[in-house]
């Protein structure tokens, strides 16, 4: 029993919001009515209540026309009006009209209805009207247009039809809408009563976002044929009319569905599918067995766009692991010195390369060190040091021009192969003075 001024900017989701709350009333039961078209089909699919359509500038004569929102009595379950571009129509009313608005908006309440006025800020609005019944404001926005570092970069290269500045999705989110409700305060900077969230794609289809409201007339964009040559539908809306309920609507689509594809496939359809006649689809017989023939087309067809995606999904995570295990190598091969020989512990012990000769046997041949293990790289005056670490927390700092290759680096020193994963192992139980166990991996096998 208000009036609700929901505001938001060009495709925040204001229809979307109002079609949420509609949703809620027509599923309950409860009569709707609004100034545009609505699919009933998918505002309630087992409803049996038709839904009133108001002209696209409805005068106060249409709103008077409407009656009551609710049964007599009835204090709690209002019945629900959605008017949507208020700021076309109630920023200058006609002459004479302005105090007509005023009067009803302000019995509306009495009259059984809970109204809900789209506009893209409160300014477009009457000041007296607005003063008046403006005591609920509704504020939409958009919470799904985050952009993540680098993902949603190699999304839109990937999928640009998808991800992309023409692409169907703008975020990697879901289309998230938040709707703050303020009650007695309309300021923007004031804490919101109540914060509503929910996922816009599940009332899509519900309001169409393709009319053109004028006095009188409605006029759509539909494609573009003999009927509706310069793809535009204009129809009289001088009068009040009735939406047909969902139940109602859901039928008939079911059976026009099935003709469609009995007339595209020519009745060469699978088994499964062709489980009633054209003649009993025209006269709406087997509505159950119709049902189920088009939800087991529906559930092909969204098995290959699943299929699509997953192969979609699977590319996009194959480029993603590549380029980290690139990226990881290129920090390791120009930091993964600096950064191994940042720790140091117990005590330092610095020694200069061996000069006695290497033994002749090949570097796989070589066992591996028992004793030391590849620490980290640094280089000191243009010459490369290799940094080992041993039992106890001992480092050992070996010059050398071997060269560094990240993890995969095996450093030849006193015959053994000294690398990350050497001197230390479980099975020996050799018990360093820290506490740590080393071993000879040689003798594991």
């Amino acid at each position: 029993m208000a009036v609700y001024f929901v505001t938001g900017k060009i495709r925040a989701g204001k229809g979307l919001f109002c079609s949420y709350i509609a949703s809620q009333y027509y599923r309950a039961g409860l009569r709707v009515a609004a100034n545009y078209l609505m699919d009933t089909e998918k505002l309630g699919p087992d409803s049996n209540n038709p839904v009133t359509v108001l002209p696209g500038i409805p005068s106060p004569e249409h709103l008077h026309a409407l009656g009551r929102g609710c049964p007599e009595g009835e204090m709690e379950r209002f019945g629900l009006l959605l008017l949507d571009e208020g700021g076309t129509w109630l920023n200058k009313p006609e002459k004479g009209q302005e105090a007509a608005y005023v009067n009803w908006f302000i019995h509306s309440g009495k009259m059984g209805w809970d109204v809900y006025i789209q506009v893209q800020d409160k300014g477009l609005i009457n000041k007296d009207i607005f003063s008046a019944t403006g005591e609920h404001l509704v504020v939409v926005e958009r919470k799904d247009r985050i952009r993540f570092p680098f993902v949603s970069d190699i999304l839109e290269m990937v999928a640009p039809n998808k991800y992309g500045v023409t692409g169907t999705s703008k975020g990697i989110l879901p289309h998230l809408v938040s709707a703050r409700i303020y009650i007695g305060n309309t300021s923007y900077k004031a804490k919101s009563n109540e914060h509503v969230f929910f996922f816009g794609r599940r009332y899509y289809g519900i309001h169409p976002t393709n009319l053109i409201f004028q006095k009188d007339i409605l006029v759509r964009d539909v494609p573009v044929s003999r009927e509706h040559p310069d793809g535009l539908k204009v129809t009289d809306m001088r009068a009040i009319y009735s939406a047909l309920p969902g139940a109602t609507m859901r039928k008939y689509n079911r059976l026009a569905r099935l003709q469609k594809l009995l007339h595209i496939t020519g009745g060469k359809v699978k088994p499964e599918l062709k489980v009633v006649s054209e003649s009993a689809a025209a006269h709406g017989s087997d509505a159950e067995q119709i049902a189920k023939a088009i939800k087991q087309m529906d559930k092909e067809e969204s098995k290959k766009i699943r299929n699509k995606k997953l192969i979609l999904y699977a590319l996009a995570l194959a480029f993603m692991f590549f380029w980290g295990r690139f990226a990881w190598s290129w920090i390791m091969d120009h930091f993964g010195g600096a950064v191994g020989a940042a720790p140091v512990t117990a005590s330092v012990q610095v020694q200069n390369a061996p000069s006695q000769l290497p033994r002749p046997v090949t570097p796989d041949m070589l066992p591996l060190s028992s004793q030391w293990r590849l620490s980290g790289w640094m280089q000191q005056r243009g010459e490369g040091i290799f940094i080992l670490q041993g039992s106890g927390g001992v480092l050992r700092y070996v010059p050398s021009s071997q060269s560094w290759t990240g993890l995969t680096t095996v450093f030849i020193l006193d015959g053994e192969q000294v690398t990350f994963f050497s001197g230390m192992s479980d099975s020996s139980h050799k018990t360093g003075a820290s506490g740590l166990l080393f071993s000879n991996p040689q003798e594991d096998k």
